[in-house]
């Protein structure tokens, strides 16, 4: 079906302007209900006084030419502009694109030119300088690439809001939203309920919305607003009564509602964080009694050393063990509230994307100054960092999410998750394991595997020129690995990612790997080199290559590694 174009003129405010855009008919993926809810908000924003630029099952060249229309008479009203879009969004590289009907999108790099990127929205609304900026995005269904675009995610990435800008999402970027089983999306079926009670405020519309979904879901799906208007803004004027609120609520119980609904979510998350730091005890638990049992076996057969090892190690363990116990039951730092109309997002060279689970906490931005030291980051529960990493052989990629669960004097916990994006299911296939670190973020245990020292030996305060000698042991079935490391902090750089860009301190690590497995009478060395980019303003590694090639007999055995890690987004 061609796109259907229509404008809707009000008797009201002749300086509000709406673009709604409902894409259904796509070829592989078809929706059920966008046309619908792009009908259904045309004529809500109508009876409110907006005239509306309507299109229905749009092209690619169709969304243009009304993007063209719209920022026309953007620049001659300069009033107030919203932009709606229902239908299939996806990110990439950080980058979030509306796929218009018709597109013939094969491979990934053919996205930018087939689709619509959503910071253009963005950006032709900011530099038309509207009164009041409002981009309402339902397009947070289910990806349909994510079988074969390797860097593509579910959900939509985050994007800052420009000054006079609310930027609405159906639920958390990241995350999918439902389609809705009835007439239209369960996020848009709400909108249209709140839109035109008379004297709400755009973010009580929003809050309403946001209680209402996430009731109707189960808590799956929550609504999600990041804001930086400096007044009110309301739909329809007039005063809000009783009998006037969809729900039958009060503007006051709406909110008593609302608080009840995050507080209720903040349980949830204390709970989930509560079994995970149980999960860490269990862990640091298994880990002593299975040195306990060690120990007692090197005394049954008389051999010294190996006891004097493991009573070192049990002691270890249980000091951990100990400041594990005190930390839970220290209070924790309050879990991230969702962002609101009262989220401020910190700048930075270029911002960078942070993950839209959790809004910026209370904590100031780190300050620095780039050329002089950087002093070891605070760390708190709930932190997040992704990463996408790529086999420079295969080029294959995938995904780490890293999330601080615990932090105790001596250590950070983290729970890993690694994300196949290459395989054939939509959802990817995810490990997960226990990582501890030291507070410097040297790897002192990976799941079951303990080294013997920190590894890579990252130090701080970092400052160019310093230099540092690390050395690494480990066993793992039975086999021994040993890393020699020479580490060299050689200065600043400015470093772009998918996240954005940074001020990075560059870490060179470069040394010699050994690797000897008794029982099969097998060895192997070679050399190895790491560079890393650390950044201040993320709290963590920004960009990481490795490159290992070990040798055997002057043939390269499989566990040569040569990978590149770069932040997606981050939260803290």
């Amino acid at each position: 079906m061609l796109a259907q174009a229509q404008s809707f003129v009000s008797a009201g405010d002749n300086n509000r302007l709406a673009l709604v855009i409902g894409n259904s008919s796509y070829r592989d993926a078809p929706l059920t209900n966008p046309v619908n809810d792009a009908n259904a908000m045309a004529r809500s924003l109508e009876a409110v006084g907006f005239k509306v630029i309507l299109l229905t099952n749009a092209t690619r060249n169709s969304m243009r030419q009304g993007m063209r229309q719209f920022t026309d008479q953007i620049q001659a009203g300069r009033g107030v502009a919203l932009f709606y879009y229902a239908g299939h969004g996806i990110q990439i590289n950080g980058r979030n694109y509306l796929l218009p009907v018709g597109s013939d999108v094969q491979r990934e790099y053919e996205v930018e030119d087939e689709a619509i990127d959503a910071g253009s929205v963005l950006n032709l609304m900011s530099a038309a300088k509207s009164r009041v900026n409002i981009v309402i995005l339902d397009a947070c269904r289910n990806n349909p690439f994510t079988r074969s675009f390797r860097s593509a995610i579910n959900g939509l990435a985050p994007m800052q809001a420009p000054a006079g800008t609310v930027l609405a999402y159906a639920t958390a970027p990241g995350e999918v939203a439902s389609d809705g089983s009835g007439d239209n999306g369960l996020y848009t079926q709400h909108l249209l309920k709140n839109l035109n009670i008379p004297g709400l405020r755009i973010e009580d519309v929003f809050k309403n919305v946001r209680v209402g979904v996430r009731q109707d879901s189960g808590g799956k799906q929550i609504p999600w607003e990041n804001t930086s208007l400096e007044g009110d803004f309301y739909f329809k004027a007039g005063t809000a009564t009783p009998g006037a609120q969809a729900s039958g609520l009060t503007a006051e119980q709406v909110q008593q509602v609302v608080t009840s609904a995050l507080a209720g979510r903040d349980q949830e998350e204390s709970a989930r964080r509560q079994a995970q730091q149980l999960e860490i005890e269990r862990a640091v638990q298994a880990a002593l009694q299975n040195r306990e049992q060690e120990a007692a076996t090197a005394q049954a057969s008389n051999q010294t050393q190996q006891v004097q090892a493991a009573q070192a190690a049990v002691a270890k363990l249980k000091q951990e063990l100990a400041e594990l116990r005190v930390a839970n039951q220290a209070p924790q730092p309050s879990p991230p509230a969702l962002p609101t109309e009262d989220s401020e997002q910190q700048p930075e060279t270029a911002e960078p994307q942070r993950l839209a689970s959790a809004s910026p906490t209370s904590r100031p931005a780190p300050r620095f100054t780039v050329g002089q030291p950087v002093a070891r980051p605070d760390v708190a529960v709930g932190d997040r960092w992704r990463y996408q990493v790529t086999d420079l052989y295969t080029d294959l990629k995938h995904l780490v999410d890293v999330e601080v669960q615990s932090v105790t004097a001596s250590r950070i916990y983290t729970h890993s998750s690694v994300t196949n994006t290459e395989i054939g299911i939509a959802s990817g296939s995810a490990t997960k394991k226990i990582q501890v670190w030291d507070r410097d973020w040297n790897l002192l245990r990976d799941g079951v595997t303990e080294n013997s020292a920190p590894q890579p030996g990252f130090q701080f305060p970092l400052n160019t020129g310093k230099r540092w000698e690390s050395t690494n042991k480990l066993l793992r079935d039975e086999a021994t690995w040993r890393e020699e490391y020479s580490g060299h902090i050689t200065g600043w750089e400015k470093i772009t990612v998918p996240s954005g860009t940074f001020d990075a301190v560059r870490v060179e690590l470069k040394g010699y790997a050994f690797f000897d497995h008794p029982s099969y009478m097998a060895s192997a060395s070679g050399p190895t080199t790491e560079i890393i980019y650390y950044s201040p303003a993320a709290g963590r590694v920004i960009k990481r290559e490795i490159e290992k090639g070990m040798h055997s007999d002057s043939k390269v055995i499989t566990d040569a590694v040569r990978e590149r890690w770069e932040l997606v987004e981050f939260s803290r």
